[in-house]
C-alpha cells in the first residue's frame, strides 16, 4: 500500500516542476513512480501483540521528493545522499496509524551500527514516523525496530534494504 505522505510528496514534487514538463514526460516519471511505489509497497513486516494485531509497514525513499518548504518543517535534510524511512504502524486491516514508541538500529555491511533517531508526524487521522538515513553510495542496511503501540507490548522488526545514492 502506497501511504499517503510518500503519495503526496511525490505529487507535490511533480506539480512543483509542472510548467517546464511534456505531457510525455510527465507520463513517463508517473509510470515509473507508480513502478517503484509498487516495489516499496511490498516492504512490509506484521508483528503480534497481546492486545491485537498490528502491522509495521516501512517505505524507504529520496529527501530530494519532499518539498523544501516540507524539509524545513521537520527539520529535514534534502540530498542524494539523505533517505528516509517512512515507518507506520497501524491495527491490520485498518487505515491510519496509532501512536507507537519506536527505538532501532541500522547496520551495514561493515558492521557500524547507528541508532535510528524517529520523527514523529501526528495528523489528524493517523500517525507516522520519518527517521533520516544517510548513504554514501550503494548500501545494504540491516534495520532493527522495537515498536511499543499505545496500551501495547514491544515487539521487534528485523529487515534489509538495499539503498543507492544515485
Amino acid at each position: 500500500m502506497i501511504n499517503r505522505l510518500t503519495f503526496d510528496l511525490f505529487a507535490q514534487h511533480l506539480l512543483s516542476h509542472a510548467p517546464s514538463l511534456t505531457v510525455r514526460t510527465i507520463f513517463s516519471t508517473l509510470c515509473i513512480a507508480l513502478l517503484s511505489f509498487h516495489a516499496q509497497a511490498q516492504k512490509t513486516d506484521t508483528f503480534s501483540i497481546n492486545n491485537g494485531e498490528h502491522t509495521l509497514q516501512y517505505t524507504l525513499f529520496n529527501s530530494t521528493f519532499i518539498p523544501a518548504e516540507v524539509a524545513k518543517q521537520y527539520g529535514l535534510k534534502r540530498s542524494k545522499y539523505e533517505w528516509l524511512m517512512n515507518v507506520l504502524i497501524s491495527k491490520t486491516d485498518t487505515y491510519g496509524g496509532v501512536k507507537t514508541l519506536l527505538t532501532g538500529t541500522e547496520k551495514n555491511l561493515l558492521g557500524q551500527v547507528k541508532p535510528l533517531k524517529f520523527i514523529t508526524i501526528d495528523e489528524k487521522d493517523t500517525v507516522y514516523y520519518l527517521v533520516p538515513i544517510r548513504v554514501n553510495g550503494e548500501d545494504i542496511l540491516h534495520f532493527t525496530i522495537t515498536a511499543t503501540p499505545e496500551g501495547g507490548e514491544a515487539s521487534t522488526v528485523k529487515f534489509t534494504d538495499k539503498v543507492i545514492s544515485d
